[in-house]
C-alpha cells in the first residue's frame, strides 16, 4: 500500500474494509447458488479452497523455513501439508462424488475427523516450539506416522469408529470428538496467547480469529443429521471464514508484508542487537574512562594525555595508561598495551594497573614489580595474551627516573639545550614483554628529568601510522617532537596526535595512547 493510500486508510477506515466486505458477499452469494444447484459441488470448492490454503502455508513456510526463527510457524506450515492431504481425501469420499467405492457418508466423515484431530493438535503443539529447539525432519517423521495410522484405522485395518450411520446420523463419538476438539482448540487459542509476544499483533489476531471461529465451525457439526443439512451448510461457511483468517495471517501477510512475519524475528533481533550495542557502548565509555583516568593535577609535575581509538566500533581497547603519587616524593608513570581488544583485554588491563600500583606503593623498584605483574598475568590468563609496559617511578625531589621498559616502544626524552632547541633521545627497553615468558628477567634503568625536560609516553600506534605502506616510524617521531619547540607538556599529546593523524591521513591502524610529563617550574 502507497503512503497516500495507507493515510486515506486511516482517515477511513471503511475503505479498507468495505472491499473485503463486498468480497466475501460475493462469494458467499456464488457458494449459495451454488449449493442450490448441486450441494456435493459446493462442499467440493470450499473443501478446495481449504486444501489450497493449507497448501500454500506449507509451500511458504517449507521454503523460508532458514528465515524463519518462529518455529511455531514452521511446525503449523509442515502440519497442514498432512492436514490438506487428509482433508483432499475427505472431498473426494463425499458422498455423491463416487471416487471411493464406499459411497456413504461414513468414510467421509471419519476423514473429516481425522484431518480435525490433526490441526487441532498441531496448534496445541505449535506454541511449544517457540524459543526452542526444533528439527523438521522428526516433526515430519511424527506427522507422517501419525496420518499413516489414522488412514489405516479407516481403509485398511478398519478400526476407526463410525462417525456417521445412513440410519441415525451422527454417531456419539462423532459428537464427542467434535466437543473435544472445541475444547482442545480453545486450549491452543490460550497457549497461543501465552507466547504473543513472538508475533505481530495483527498476526496474533487474526490466528486467534481463525481458532475461534473454527471452534464455531466445530460446533455447527455436532448439528447434522444429514450431509446435506443447513447446519453442516454453516459449518461449512465458518470453515472457510477460519481458513480465509489463516490465510490473511500466514500466506497473504507472508508474500504482501514480509517484514511482519518471515522476518519478525530477525526485526526482534536487530532491535535488541541496537539495544545491547548501546548498553555496551554505554558500559565500554565507563570502563575505558575508569581504566585510563588519572588525576587531575599531581604536585610538581605538569602533564597531558589522551587515548585515541582507531575506530568507533572497538571502543575499549588494549591501550592504557596511569599517573599515581606513590609517597610525598615519588610518582609513578605507567604506560602499556594489551593484546587484542575488547573486555577480555580490558580485564587484563585492570589486571596490569591495579598490580602496579599495589606493589608500587610497596615501595618496589620497576623491575621487581614487573616480574611480579608477570608472574601474576602468567596465572590469569592462558598466556596468549601478553602486555607491553614501561613503568618509572620519578622522584621530584632529585629528578631521578628509575623505569622499566618491557617489550614497550622506547620512551623519548626531550631536553632543552642551551640553544633553545629540544634535543629528543629514546630512553633503553632492556626486558621483555609481560606475560610472554615464565622465566625471565626483567632489567631497570634511570635517566635524569631536569626542570626544562619533557618525558613523551606512547603506544605502538603512533609508530605504525601509515601512508601508503610506510610507516611513520622512530624517526619522524624524533623529528616531529624535536619540532615542538618550547610547547608546555600538556600541548604535546594533542600536537603529536594531530602531526600523526596528517601523515594517515586519519586512518589510524591502531589504537593510540599518550602520556608527556615535565617538572613543574
Amino acid at each position: 500500500m502507497s503512503p497516500i493510500a495507507a493515510s486515506q486508510a486511516r482517515r477511513n477506515p471503511w475503505s479498507r474494509v468495505l472491499p473485503y466486505a463486498l468480497g466475501a458477499g460475493l462469494v458467499f452469494a456464488g457458494l449459495l447458488a451454488t449449493r442450490r444447484y448441486n450441494y456435493v459441488l459446493f462442499h467440493t470448492l470450499a473443501e478446495m479452497f481449504a486444501v489450497v490454503v493449507f497448501m500454500c502455508i506449507f509451500v511458504i513456510t517449507f521454503n523460508a523455513r532458514r528465515f524463519l526463527n518462529n518455529n511455531y510457524l514452521v511446525f503449523i506450515g509442515l502440519a497442514y501439508l498432512f492436514v490438506g492431504g487428509v482433508d483432499l481425501l475427505h472431498a473426494l469420499a463425499y458422498k455423491g462424488m463416487g471416487v471411493f467405492p464406499r459411497t456413504g457418508a461414513n468414510l467421509a466423515t471419519q476423514l473429516w475427523l481425522l484431518g480435525r484431530y490433526l490441526q487441532t493438535f498441531s496448534l496445541l503443539v505449535a506454541p511449544l516450539f517457540l524459543g526452542r529447539s526444533f528439527r523438521a525432519r522428526y516433526a515430519v517423521a511424527g506427522l507422517t506416522v501419525v496420518t499413516l495410522g489414522g488412514l489405516l484405522a479407516i481403509f485398511a485395518w478398519p478400526i476407526f469408529p463410525d462417525a456417521f450411520l445412513e440410519e441415525t446420523g451422527l454417531t456419539a463419538f462423532k459428537r464427542i470428538s467434535e466437543y473435544l476438539l472445541s475444547a482442545v482448540l480453545l486450549g491452543a487459542l490460550g497457549t497461543l496467547w501465552s507466547r504473543r509476544g513472538a508475533f505481530e499483533p495483527k498476526i496474533l489476531a487474526l490466528l486467534s480469529g481463525s481458532i475461534a471461529v473454527t471452534v464455531a465451525s466445530e460446533l455447527c457439526f455436532t448439528l447434522y443429521t444429514d450431509p446435506y443439512a443447513n447446519a453442516n451448510l454453516i459449518g461449512h461457511f465458518l470453515r472457510i471464514a477460519a481458513v480465509f483468517l489463516f490465510y490473511k495471517a500466514l500466506v497473504e501477510t507472508a508474500l504482501v508484508e514480509p517484514y511482519g512475519l518471515l522476518f519478525r524475528e530477525l526485526k526482534r533481533s536487530e532491535e535488541s542487537h541496537q539495544r545491547n550495542e548501546k548498553l555496551f557502548r554505554g558500559i565500554a565509555n565507563t570502563l575505558q574512562e575508569a581504566l585510563l583516568s588519572v588525576p587531575n593535577s599531581i604536585p610538581g609535575l605538569r602533564f597531558g594525555h589522551l587515548y585515541r581509538s582507531a575506530t568507533s566500533s572497538t571502543r575499549v581497547g588494549g591501550d592504557f595508561y596511569d599517573l599515581f603519587e606513590i609517597d610525598n616524593r615519588k610518582v609513578g608513570l605507567l604506560i602499556g598495551d594489551v593484546s587484542g581488544k575488547g573486555l577480555k583485554a580490558a580485564t587484563l588491563t585492570s589486571v596490569v594497573k591495579n598490580t602496579v600500583r599495589a606493589h608500587a606503593f610497596d615501595r618496589d623498584p620497576p623491575a621487581t614489580v614487573m616480574a611480579k605483574v608477570n608472574d601474576c598475568v602468567l596465572r590469569v590468563t592462558d598466556q596468549t595474551s601478553w602486555v607491553s609496559v614501561f613503568l618509572a617511578v620519578y622522584d621530584r625531589s632529585t629528578g631521578t627516573l628509575t623505569y622499566c621498559s618491557a617489550g614497550h616502544p622506547p620512551a623519548v626524552l626531550l631536553r632543552r639545550e642551551e640553544d633553545a632547541h629540544n634535543e629528543a633521545s629514546f630512553l633503553l627497553t632492556r626486558s621483555p614483554a609481560v606475560g610472554a615468558f615464565s622465566e625471565v628477567e626483567f632489567v631497570e634503568d634511570t635517566a635524569h628529568l631536569g626542570p626544562e625536560d619533557i618525558l613523551v609516553l606512547y603506544t605502538d600506534g603512533v609508530i605504525e601510522a601509515r601512508r601508503e605502506g610506510v610507516l611513520f616510524g622512530d624517526d619522524r617521531l624524533i623529528e616531529a617532537l624535536t619540532g615542538l619547540d618550547g610547547r608546555p607538556a600538556g600541548d604535546i599529546p594533542r600536537l603529536l596526535l594531530k602531526i600523526v593523524q596528517e601523515y594517515s591521513a586519519g586512518r589510524l591502524g591502531d589504537d593510540i595512547a599518550l602520556v608527556a610529563v615535565s617538572p613543574a617550574r
